[in-house]
């Protein structure tokens, strides 16, 4: 009696707004889509945009989700995406070696010049103890005056065919292989957060960092490794968005930082009730940039998309801080602040 009973909750709890909330924001965006502006919307350049634009943010999303897992942010993102670019395009044009070895070379520069970027912002949180949004957003600000100096603050254009090539690759109709490259490194992500040690030292690093640590979890190394994969991942989507666009400056990469920051907290109210995961991450962008979309062929004014994400932000956090608050033990960056943090402590007060 009692587990026929459980069963249909068990759905109602799975289908119900509070879990899936993002596709029923997403219908509802559909439907109102298909009724306003149905010969804009119903075109197969419009879905197509969707997926593709969708893509980067993605991509930058879900690499974001390893830090925001262990309790710390990363804000310098989003220019490590334009530097890695720029790294690349710049190895690729200027060294002067047969072309298949300079485009190894510049992808090798370009993730490299990812990893040690993370690997700097895990010792100033880790080592130096800084608290994450400070430390890096002075690394973003380091970051916006390296790309400006190793491109010269113009764009690194005239990349290969053949670079560009491993990108914009049709492979299933008119899809790339931009979302081919999100999918594999989501499923990745998701086995490695939910089916190994590792992701539970990295939830148990976020979720209670001084109980984690006296069960013998070394969470200094596993906030290290989010913050280097992080890195790694960013720079992955720098040479992605090279390849995809041709070319390579300061101005592509910042731009990605707030809807990325918007569909990983959006994420973390899908599927985990609070839990930041990649699959809620990546279901919560295509809402966003869907919705982004509508606004735009709706209104034909671009401006909106911002005013559109920093709300959608805002909204995110205090659902997610709302459930914060209703789970004791659980923390999550900007929710709940710990007591005594081994790899972080927020700025004394002046």
């Amino acid at each position: 009696m009692t587990t026929t009973a459980a069963a249909p909750n068990r759905w109602l709890r799975l289908l119900g707004p509070r879990n899936i909330s993002a596709v029923y924001l997403l219908i509802v965006m559909v439907v109102f889509a298909i009724i306003v502006i149905p010969n804009l919307f119903l075109q197969s350049t419009t879905l197509l945009s969707i997926v593709d634009n969708g893509t980067m943010t993605a991509l930058l999303a879900v690499a974001l989700t390893l830090p925001l897992a262990t309790g710390v942010y990363d804000l310098s993102v989003g220019t490590l995406v334009a530097f890695s670019g720029v790294v690349t395009a710049v190895v690729q044009t200027g060294l002067g070696v047969p072309l298949p070895i300079a485009i190894a070379v510049s992808i090798l520069a370009g993730l490299l010049s990812g990893l040690l970027i993370g690997l700097v912002n895990a010792f100033l949180v880790v080592r130096l103890r800084i608290f994450s949004l400070i430390a890096t957003l002075g690394m973003n600000s380091v970051l916006i005056g390296l790309t400006t100096a190793v491109s010269g603050n113009r764009t690194i254009a005239g990349l290969s065919d053949e670079f560009k090539a491993l990108v914009n690759t049709q492979v299933f109709g008119s899809i790339t292989l931009g979302p081919v490259y999100l999918l594999i490194i989501t499923i990745v992500l998701w086995f490695v957060l939910e089916h190994t040690p590792v992701g539970r030292y990295l939830y148990a690093t976020g979720g209670n960092p001084d109980a984690a640590r006296l069960a013998g979890v070394a969470t200094a190394r596993y906030v290290t490794l989010a913050l280097v994969l992080c890195g790694g991942i960013a720079a992955f989507a720098g040479i992605v968005l090279a390849a995809r666009t041709g070319g390579a400056s300061l101005a592509g990469g910042p731009g990605f930082l707030l809807p990325a920051f918007a569909a990983a907290f959006l994420g973390a109210t899908q599927f985990k009730n609070g839990r930041f995961n990649v699959w809620g991450t990546v279901l919560a962008v295509y809402t966003l940039e869907t919705g982004s979309k509508i606004l735009y062929l709706w209104t034909q004014a671009g401006w909106l998309s911002n005013i559109f994400y920093g709300l959608v932000l805002i909204v995110a956090v205090g659902i997610a801080s709302s459930r914060g608050r209703r789970r004791p033990g659980i923390r999550r960056p900007g929710i709940r602040r710990r007591r005594a943090a081994p790899a972080e402590e927020a700025p004394a007060p002046a």
